[in-house]
């Protein structure tokens, strides 16, 4: 009898390209993968049956062609004050976040959030009040596996309970799991919120290298970390700041980065992102008429508020995302 032939399971296929999504360890049947975002690796365990279902999911290897583009642009920030005081720029996604729990739009959501114990370290979460999505606000430069909570999601809410929060490329593997109709991973998500990011680092080189060897920064007093007109600034817990050039950090940038083409999150119902936007705010591409409709929800409840972003700024979006679509091809 011919043995079954084995097929090639995504982490392998993906190599260098992995973007530790976290996709493949919520859809692996057999529990076999493992996913280290302070290793930065994806593991394959023993068990593995080649059944390739990682592999049809990842977002590394089924790049769909370019999302549907948006409807409407916007510049916008956020009215709470406890948003404000620990948001990156506008503190768009954690107000329609809170906005969505507290309307009961939502149930939970799953967000990056951050280790209380490992300095900077992203650690994905499935936030259910106000304070969680709080404590989980601003950006991490290092990638978090937020899919991968997707099968404890699909245990602990029903369908349309819930709202994703993802990068480029997570956002592209959901996607890929609801074409799919992998239908216990995607039934679960109403909403899908993606962010704008250009580059992520490795967890090691990031605090290790970049942080300490670049810029003398111990990570544990590391208040914020932002990337503002080429430069990647770190703000310490006694006020002061440390930055580089963008351009000096490409040796550390991680693989799967250099070959995605998508800057703004294009198959998200809500994309939102500092490019384009003044100091404070953010910049809102809504894509679907869900995510026209929620935003316009979330701005009239007074959680946002919210004007048509110009045409200038939405030029330098534009170029932007050419320039990373040519990088990635």
């Amino acid at each position: 009898m011919m043995a079954k032939r084995r097929a090639q399971p995504a982490p392998e296929v993906a190599g260098d390209s992995c973007c530790l999504c976290g996709a493949c360890f919520s859809v692996c049947p057999m529990n076999s993968i493992e996913v280290n975002v302070v290793e930065d690796s994806v593991r394959v365990l023993p068990s593995c049956t080649g059944c390739g279902l990682c592999a049809r999911i990842c977002p590394a290897i089924n790049k769909p062609a370019g999302g549907p583009g948006f409807i409407e642009a916007y510049t916008a920030r956020t009215t709470l004050s406890d948003v404000r005081e620990r948001c990156q720029d506008g503190g768009v996604v954690s107000s329609i976040l809170v906005w969505a729990l507290e309307s009961g739009y939502a149930k939970a959501a799953i967000v990056g959030g951050v280790s209380e114990t490992e300095p900077l370290l992203p650690e994905p979460l499935i936030a259910t009040s106000r304070a969680d999505v709080v404590r989980s606000a601003g950006s991490r430069y290092t990638p978090s596996p937020n899919l991968a909570l997707l099968k404890e999601l699909s245990k602990a809410v029903g369908k349309g309970e819930a709202v994703l929060v993802g990068l480029p490329c997570q956002i592209r593997a959901f996607h890929n799991i609801r074409e799919r109709k992998l239908l216990k991973y995607s039934n679960p998500i109403k909403l899908t919120v993606g962010l704008f990011c250009m580059e992520s680092f490795p967890y090691r080189a990031f605090t290790e290298d970049i942080l300490r060897g670049l810029l003398g920064a111990d990570p544990r007093e590391v208040k914020k970390v932002s990337i503002k007109k080429g430069a990647l600034i770190v703000t310490m817990r006694d006020g002061k700041e440390k930055s580089v050039k963008v351009s000096e950090l490409k040796g550390y940038m991680r693989g799967s980065c250099k070959t995605c083409t998508d800057l703004t999150s294009e198959f998200a119902d809500i994309s939102v992102g500092s490019i384009g936007s003044e100091v404070g705010w953010s910049t809102v591409l809504l894509r679907t008429e869900e995510g026209v409709r929620v935003f316009r929800e979330v701005v009239s409840s007074g959680y946002l508020e919210a004007k048509p972003l110009s045409e200038a700024s939405l030029k330098i979006v534009q170029r932007l995302s050419e320039r990373k679509r040519k990088r990635g091809a």
